[in-house]
């Protein structure tokens, strides 16, 4: 079989929720005010930490299904955080830069981070076979 298929054949999932991601990320908002950094938005940052952790968990189940087995090194793992954390970069830069009246934003990119990380160790927990 072509790897290349192979591959999207096990992150089919992970594919589409991150363009699902970024659609979201793209969709045009109201004229948002400039928020202070200590002025957190509970409910936005819930929402990052869910889409993200759901994007981490199908990165993870992902990854089983590609090899064919359950069970996933602290590397892959550590390569999951880091792919998982440059798209949630990726979509903070994207807003800053080509999405009209959006903006990027530390604090979504580390609810980002944060979710794709809690939705990985949630996989890993779930889904892989301790060793």
């Amino acid at each position: 079989m072509d790897k290349k298929k192979s591959f999207l054949q096990s992150y089919w999932g992970a594919a589409l929720w991150a363009a699902f991601i970024m659609l979201l990320c793209g969709l045009p908002g109201q004229d948002l005010p400039n928020i202070d950094f200590w002025e957190i938005d509970i409910e936005d940052k819930i929402a990052h930490l869910g889409v993200f952790g759901i994007l981490g968990f199908l990165m993870v189940y992902g990854f089983i299904r590609k090899n064919s087995q359950k069970n996933i090194s602290r590397k892959h793992i550590l390569i999951l955080i880091l792919a998982a954390t440059a798209y949630g970069a990726l979509t903070e830069i994207l807003q800053g830069l080509l999405f009209p009246s959006r903006f990027a934003s530390l604090s979504d990119f580390l609810a980002d981070s944060l979710g794709a990380i809690l939705g990985i160790v949630i996989a890993k927990k779930l889904l892989v076979k301790q060793r």
